[in-house]
């Protein structure tokens, strides 16, 4: 058995022979906790009973957050990617700085992105209040 099986192997019984929990415990306060899921579900955008009061600002930021975290997973395929690439280079010095230019502009754009995230999310808060 080669090292690559071994680690399946350890793997796949370390994620079979976990334990499962079970969350099916009453609540002594059921009305409390149905209101408090009630409340998150209105304020993360998931409930029916949602305000009409979107402004233009949180509709901007609704977009805003979908096309980063679009591109945040396309950065996480790119950087899966160029890591596979990088490691089955079989020592030709083109493919291995190929992957390492890619993985490098892919985690800068990760930090313009992160960027873009947190200036959007201040000017979004911002004109909301």
């Amino acid at each position: 058995m080669n090292f690559l099986q071994k680690i399946i192997l350890v793997a796949s019984l370390f994620l079979c022979l976990q334990p499962a929990f079970v969350f099916a415990q009453t609540n002594s306060n059921g009305d409390t906790f149905t209101k408090n899921l009630d409340t998150l579900a209105i304020k993360s955008g998931f409930s029916d009973k949602q305000k009409d009061n979107d402004s233009l600002a949180k509709t901007i930021g609704r977009m805003a957050s979908i096309t980063i975290s679009f591109t945040a997973t396309i950065f996480i395929i790119i950087a899966i990617y160029s890591g596979i690439q990088w490691m089955t280079a079989g020592g030709s010095k083109e493919r291995v700085a190929e992957a390492r230019t890619r993985l490098t502009r892919s985690v800068g754009g990760f930090i313009l992105i992160s960027l873009a995230y947190i200036i959007t999310d201040f000017v979004v808060r911002t004109l909301g209040n």
